[in-house]
Order: C-alpha cells, then sequence, then structure tokens
C-alpha cells in the first residue's frame, strides 16, 4: 500500500507491504519449478573487457509448493519450499598502482609526462618501505587507463556466490464455521561471499571479499472468532527470530594492523586510490528477537463498520559491531605539514615510504563492541469505515503509538546529553525521554460520482508515525567508557603507538533529545471507466516528512576561534539528528484494459519531485551523496534532490495468449515489460577538508562557475557521454576554510531504458496437470544504462560519496573525474522456465 492507509497499520511512515500467505484446501494441490540464467546465453556488459570471455553467471531458482487437506473441511496444509544458487562474477573499475608505481617509480611533479613505461628514466625513484611492500604485494597491476600519476584504472571481475533457502509451512483449522484457527512457520537461511565490498564495486581494491550469513525465522499462530452476524475478533501470536552477520574472508592471514592480537587485516585508506582492505565496521553481527502480541475486534452497526485494536511489541536486538578495531590507515598529501614530496602524487609517495597521516583503533583493553539492547512498542488504533448512502463512503481513524527509551542488557549506555559543554559522555540513559503524545489522525473517501461506478472520486490523508531506526541506538557503543577508539597522528608505520599526537576518538553518537519521525500524507484521484474493463486512473500523491533523520558533524574546528565548537572535547563528533525534512510531490497516471480476447495490458506513468535535506540516517547507507550534511548550522543548505529522485516514471507490460488449437499450437503465451525513467542526482564534491571542519567524514562541495552540461571534458570527450557525462571545468575549489556553493546532489546521471519479454507454451497433461516451458529475456535489445559518476569513497561508508571534481586544494582534476565506470543493471540475460502443475 503506498497511498494512504488506515489507522490499524504504522510504525512506518513509508509504504507498507501486506502478505497473505496461500493455505490448503479441499483438494491436492501444488507446483515445481525451475529458472536458469547462464552466462552462455548472455550479453556483455558495457564495462567488460572485449578481450576476454563474458564473466560467469549460473544461476538456478527451483521450488516446490503443495497444499491439500489433513481432515477434509476441517485441517489443511500447505507447504513451500525455494532455493537460490548463483556464482556469478562482475565487472568492477578500481584505480589501483601502475606497474611503474610497484617499482618505486613515479611522475615528477615538474614533468609528470616524461614518466612513462618507454622511459622510465624520467620517473622519481621512490625508496619503498620494506614494511610497506607486503602490503604494495596485494595490489594487482592497473590494465586500463593509466591516470598519469602512477596510478590506473584496474578492471577486474571477480567471483561471488549466493545459496539461499526458504521453507513455509501453513496449517489451517476450523473448529467450527464461526471460530478459526491457522498457524504459520517460515525460515530464510542465505550465505553469500560478495567479492566487492562496496558500492558502486571499484569503492574497494578486489581482493578482499566479505561473507554474509543470514538466518530469519518467523512464527505467527491467529485465532478468528465470530461472535454473531456482526462481530469478529482476531487474536495474534508472533515471533521473529531475524539473524545477520558480515565477516572478512580473511584471504591474508597473519597479515595483520591491528593493535588487538588475531585479529583480521583492517584497511589503508591512500587518497585518490581505491580502499585497500576490509570495511572497518567487519565482522559485524546483528541478532534480533521480537515478541509480539496482537488483538484487533470489528462490528458493523447499520451504517457503520467500526474496527478497535491494540499490539505490543519487545525487541531484543543482540550483535557486535566492531568499528576500528581492525585498524584504519590513512596515507595523504603530508606537504601542508612540510613534508617535502617529489612526485606529482604525494599520497602514494607517502605511502611507499610508510608515512601515514593518522592511524585509528580501538584500545585492546576496551574493544568489546558486543551489547544486548531492548525496546517496546505499543499501539493502538479505532477505526470508523461510515456508508453515507449509495453513493459516498467516509473512512476516519486515530492511531497512538509508544516507544520506549531503550535499555541495554547490562546497562552499558553513554551519550553525550550537551555536545556544546560536555567533554566526556555521561552512563545513562540513551535518551532525555521518549513522547507520550504520538497521536496520529486518517481520513479518506470514495465517492461514486454518478451512482453507476463508472466514476470513482478517492481521497485521503493522514500522519503516519516512523520509529527510530534499531541500529541509532547502538551507535553510541562505540563511546568511552565502554569501548574506546583512539586516533594516532603521525604515527610509525606498524607501531602505531609511536606517534606525535595520541587523542581518544568519539566517533558517533546520538541526539539526547530526539523528534520521533512523522509524515503528513495526502492524496486525491479519479477513477474512471472508458469502456468496458478499461479503466484511467489520473491522481496526485503528496508527502511532508518532519523530524526525519540526518548525520552531521556536531564538533566542527572553527577557523575564526581557531577551536572546536565545543572546547572541552578534542573529538570530532559524527552525531545522528532528527531535524530533517523531506517533501514529496507527485502526479499519477495509469491506464488499464482487463483481461479479454486473450488480451491484457497496462500502462503507467508518474511525474514526481522528491526534495529533502538527507536521504539516509547513517552514512554506511550513502551511495551518490555525500553521507553527512556540509554545514550542521545550515541544514537547508543541504537540501536538494532525494538521493532516490525519478522525476519522470513510465512502465508498460502486456499479455496476449497466441490463437490456436491442439497440443502444438494451442497454449502459446507472449508477454512484455517495458521500464523508462529518467536519471537519478548525483552530489559533485571535494575529496579534501577545504573548509577545516576536521571531521571523520569529508562532505564538503565546490562552487559552480558554469555549465556543467556543456564543452569538452579535460581528457578531450564531449560532455554527455560515459567518459565525460559532466564538465568538471564547470567547477571551481572555494576559497580556503570556506564551503562551496554547489548543490547538494544538483547533477542528474543517465536515463534507464529496459525492454524485458517473455514466450511460454502450457502442455495440457489431464484437466489438472499440465507442464509449462518458457524463455525470458531481460534487456532483450542490450541498451547499456549507465550508473552515476562516483570516484569517491570513504571507510566509514560501503558506498562512494558522489563525484569528486578535484583532488588537491591546488585546483587539479581528480581522476576520473565526470566520468561513469558502473551500469545500472545487466546486459541481455537469457532465463529458461520450467513448471509442473498439478
Amino acid at each position: 500500500m503506498t497511498q494512504t492507509f488506515n489507522a490499524e497499520y504504522g510504525g512506518h511512515g513509508g509504504a507498507v507491504i501486506e502478505m497473505i500467505s496461500k493455505s490448503g484446501s479441499n483438494q491436492f494441490h501444488g507446483s515445481l519449478w525451475e529458472l536458469h540464467r547462464d552466462a552462455s546465453l548472455d550479453a556483455k556488459n558495457y564495462f567488460d573487457l572485449a578481450t576476454r570471455p563474458i564473466p560467469p553467471l549460473v544461476r538456478n531458482q527451483f521450488g516446490l509448493g503443495m497444499g491439500g487437506p489433513v481432515k477434509r473441511d476441517r485441517t489443511f496444509f500447505f507447504a513451500n519450499y525455494e532455493g537460490f544458487r548463483q556464482v556469478q562474477a562482475s565487472t568492477a573499475i578500481a584505480t589501483a598502482p601502475d606497474a611503474l608505481a610497484h617499482q618505486g617509480m613515479l611522475p615528477s611533479a615538474g614533468n609528470p609526462s616524461g614518466c612513462s613505461q618507454a622511459v622510465p628514466s624520467g620517473c622519481v625513484a621512490i625508496p619503498i618501505n620494506p614494511l610497506t611492500q607486503q602490503f604494495l604485494n596485494l595490489l594487482p597491476f592497473s590494465n586500463g587507463i593509466d591516470n598519469g600519476d602512477g596510478t590506473g584504472d584496474l578492471i577486474t571481475a571477480d567471483k561471488g556466490a549466493i545459496r539461499e533457502d526458504h521453507v513455509m509451512v501453513r496449517i489451517d483449522h476450523n473448529f467450527s464455521s464461526t471460530h478459526s484457527l491457522f498457524g504459520r512457520y517460515t525460515l530464510d537461511d542465505s550465505s553469500s561471499q560478495v567479492p566487492y565490498a562496496g558500492t558502486p564495486p571499484g569503492t574497494y581494491m578486489p581482493g578482499f571479499p566479505t561473507i554474509h550469513l543470514a538466518r530469519n525465522q518467523y512464527a505467527t499462530v491467529q485465532d478468528r472468532t465470530t461472535f454473531g452476524h456482526e462481530l469478529i475478533n482476531e487474536l495474534r501470536f508472533g515471533v521473529n527470530r531475524t539473524t545477520a552477520s558480515t565477516s572478512v574472508d580473511n584471504t591474508h592471514p597473519g597479515l595483520s594492523i591491528s593493535l588487538v592480537p588475531g585479529r583480521p587485516f583492517g584497511m589503508i585508506d591512500i587518497a585518490g586510490m581505491s580502499l585497500i582492505g576490509n570495511f572497518p565496521a567487519v565482522p559485524l553481527g546483528d541478532f534480533s528477537t521480537v515478541y509480539q502480541v496482537q488483538d484487533q475486534l470489528s462490528r458493523t452497526i447499520g451504517r457503520h463498520t467500526l474496527k478497535f485494536g491494540v499490539d505490543f511489541r519487545r525487541l531484543q536486538n543482540n550483535g557486535t559491531l566492531d568499528f576500528g578495531v581492525n585498524g584504519l590507515y590513512s596515507f595523504q598529501d603530508l606537504t601542508p605539514f612540510g613534508v617535502p614530496a617529489s612526485s606529482n602524487n604525494p599520497a602514494l609517495e607517502f605511502f611507499l615510504q610508510g608515512l601515514p597521516l593518522s592511524y585509528v583503533g580501538a584500545n585492546p583493553a576496551n574493544a568489546d563492541s558486543d551489547r544486548g539492547y531492548r525496546e517496546i512498542f505499543t499501539s493502538g488504533f479505532a477505526q470508523d469505515f461510515v456508508r453515507v448512502n449509495s453513493r459516498l463512503t467516509l473512512n476516519v481513524g486515530l492511531r497512538y503509538d509508544f516507544y520506549s527509551n531503550p535499555t541495554e542488557e547490562f546497562g552499558r549506555l553513554s551519550t553525550f546529553r550537551n555536545p556544546a559543554t560536555d567533554s566526556a559522555p555521561t552512563v545513562g540513559k540513551l535518551f532525555a525521554r521518549t513522547p507520550l503524545d504520538l497521536v496520529s489522525p486518517q481520513a479518506g473517501l470514495a465517492w461514486n460520482v454518478f451512482g453507476d461506478g463508472k466514476t470513482v472520486v478517492r481521497s485521503g490523508f493522514g500522519i503516519y508515525r516512523d520509529q527510530l531506526p534499531a541500529f541509532l541506538s547502538g551507535v553510541d557503543r562505540f563511546l568511552p567508557p565502554f569501548f574506546s577508539v583512539e586516533e594516532f597522528v603521525f604515527p610509525q608505520f606498524l607501531s602505531p603507538l609511536n606517534a606525535a599526537v595520541t587523542q581518544p576518538l568519539d566517533p558517533f553518537a546520538t541526539i539526547y533529545h530526539p523528534k520521533f519521525p512523522y509524515a503528513l500524507e495526502y492524496n486525491l484521484n479519479v477513477e474512471r471507466e472508458l469502456s468496458a474493463g478499461m479503466i484511467l486512473t489520473v491522481g496526485y500523491f503528496g508527502a511532508r516528512g518532519n523530524h526525519l533523520t540526518r548525520e552531521a558533524e556536531q564538533n566542527p574546528f572553527e577557523l575564526a576561534t581557531g577551536q572546536r565548537y565545543n572546547p572541552n572535547l578534542p573529538s570530532p563528533l559524527l552525531t545522528v539528528l532528527t531535524d530533517a525534512q523531506s517533501f514529496y510531490n507527485s502526479f499519477q497516471v495509469s491506464v488499464s484494459k482487463r483481461y479479454a480476447h486473450r488480451f491484457f495490458w497496462q500502462a503507467s506513468y508518474t511525474w514526481a519531485h522528491s526534495v529533502d535535506d538527507a536521504s539516509v540516517d547513517f552514512s554506511v547507507e550513502s551511495v551518490n551523496d555525500p553521507p553527512d550534511s556540509q554545514n550542521i548550522f545550515d541544514r537547508k543548505g543541504s537540501r536538494g534532490p532525494s538521493d532516490f529522485d525519478i522525476r519522470h516514471n513510465f512502465v508498460a507490460n502486456v499479455v496476449y495468449e497466441l490463437p490456436g488449437h491442439g497440443r502444438l499450437l494451442g497454449g502459446w503465451q507472449i508477454s512484455a515489460v517495458a521500464s523508462v525513467h529518467s536519471g537519478l542526482p548525483f552530489t559533485p564534491v571535494l575529496p579534501f577538508d577545504n573548509a577545516d571542519v576536521q571531521s571523520l567524514l569529508t562532505a564538503e562541495r565546490p562552487d559552480l562557475v558554469g555549465n556543467p552540461y556543456a564543452g569538452v571534458c579535460p581528457n578531450g570527450a564531449r560532455v554527455g557521454t560515459p567518459s565525460c557525462w559532466f564538465n568538471p571545468g564547470a567547477f571551481a575549489v572555494p576559497s580556503a576554510g570556506q564551503f562551496g556553493n554547489a548543490g547538494r546532489n544538483s547533477l542528474r546521471g543517465p536515463a534507464f531504458a529496459q525492454f524485458d519479454a517473455a514466450l511460454r507454451k502450457d502442455f495440457a497433461i489431464t484437466e489438472r496437470r499440465k507442464i509449462t516451458v518458457g524463455v525470458e529475456a531481460y534487456n532483450l535489445f542490450n541498451h547499456p544504462n549507465f550508473g552515476v559518476p562516483s570516484n569517491t569513497q570513504s571507510p566509514l561508508s560501503l558506498g562512494g560519496n558522489g563525484d569528486a571534481v578535484f583532488k588537491d586544494a591546488a585546483g587539479h582534476f581528480a581522476n576520473n573525474a565526470g566520468q561513469i565506470l558502473t551500469t545500472a543493471g545487466t546486459g541481455r540475460q537469457i532465463q529458461l522456465a520450467g513448471r509442473f502443475t498439478f
């Protein structure tokens, strides 16, 4: 349900998905099916190397479902199993050292073009630190476009594997015509090896895969009783157990940079290159159990249908989040600190010499991130559906929600109660309080305008509350006194305790006085039957979100005062705030033709615009956008198109059963789906701290001084092509200490267009048994759909963080600025399908 919905649904401000599982009946019925994809049937992806075969792909989806009676007219069962197996290699483009850099040869700052494989004497010889060599050996040579600074594109196609098994069993029992009971158990178990940790894949260097494990179990029991003809009660019990973990596939055992013995390899971040190693928060685990009791009572009195309900949920959320335990070295340009460089790539030069800017790691004596959080959610609602007359129906509802203050199993909670003055976190409650006034009214109407059912007007309005994401309770786990992260500035490589400066680091926090998010949603649509079976729907849908989450640096360094905003706290402090807003407006139109004369079709178009101050809750989720606000004191300065803002979206599908009779000519069906939408937005960014905020994350933007969609890129390519999507020359580096004026998500990526088609044939065996075979083509015309330019990465996120225009304050263009390195979707893929139905 994507429009305004009734008061019985709540807890989330976005769309609600209502799932209904199949039940058994007095007859045995079921199906057995298989779907298969193979690279031998597919076309190449746009970025696959032309000289190599198509990267391997083998995908099998299969399943069996069966239902029937246990005791006729009384007890029924339905069971279903689905399996998924996939081995796939995907092309990724990273930025890696070239062959000369592996020998310590880099282009000089004065004459970079004089250094090449043909003329290595024109290179600057950099002595490679023996301690660095073991890490340099982990990196393949670049094999693509040369960046002219000792790095180049590294194009690889590593394999990943996925296994998933899904089981559902449902039992229904009728005690009488007025009393029934059903129970359902669902198990979903999966594992995967992901060859590239980031999104897009080139965010991380290849060779550091991660392992994802998940096991989700859901048990539900519902008792339904009808009292007389007007009163129905539904009592439900549920237990949901979800477990998920991400761990390092330790491909380099014994290679560690951690302060804690026996840990796997952490991460090395060299400015201008893809990240080396494993995500700093891995391993992590989330083991959650939700106990739920719900009761709903409905009664019809005259023109009124009344519905009341209460819901109680208890959340237990356990797990680890080992940020910094495996260690993180950062290598950057040290020339501003008086360290001389002779090449045009100081960050890589200092890596070869083993001269890091900083090291971040967890104190071995206080590095346990395992926590057990507890929360309680309660809600109640009342709804009245009023049939005013034969043409008009109204519904009004009221909902109340309460969310408890999260607790930790052993009281291990601390937070900054006043970040402007506190010198350290305070042990105690996570939030000052949680609100007691979360009352949400909803109302709607349905009007049969002329009384003939051919023209219907529907409208609705409501307030829909959203709970704060459960993981926000866990970001404070990194604060003292229950966890200690330290930063070492100018450390000795592999001996970080020998550093020029050592200071405690308070990496993340959640605001102590939060507001709970909610959305105002409203819609109006008109439905008209144009002819028999043909329906036209035209409507407007809008929403406004308030008190949404955004992440920002709450303790920035201020040049005017020469100290941090809170002079009592030397550490930066990334904080999740609850003051963001969002605005969504859309015009929607759809036309559908009900199945008749072997033919069915429908088409829909949405013209929409979504604007917000932030599109993600936490930095790790960011992909095409900086992970936090550029300036915490200028929230609206980061207001722009949402990360998911699609202005135009068209979808159409058609199904046609071909005429014909008999075993060969009968039972043929063709179908097709067309999807076309405008491109996603992305942000031009600076990969360096031009404003001197001194945060863990960089979210700064350049100045816009020209038209980014005109002219020619520095590489000579025409604007609007994959190698030059926008012109970096339209931007400039702001004055030192200043933020840029370029807007967040002010650039747009390419549009998306895909056409899928399918052909299938039914072979009847008996009246109740048949075999269906088919072939399906996805992206039939092999149209390349491109992603957005993204050449950035952050150790604190799993995605690119926009497209860097410059690589330094001197205004030198960043490698790959304006270039597209990924596709949105695949090349043409063929799928074979088979199903036996009985």
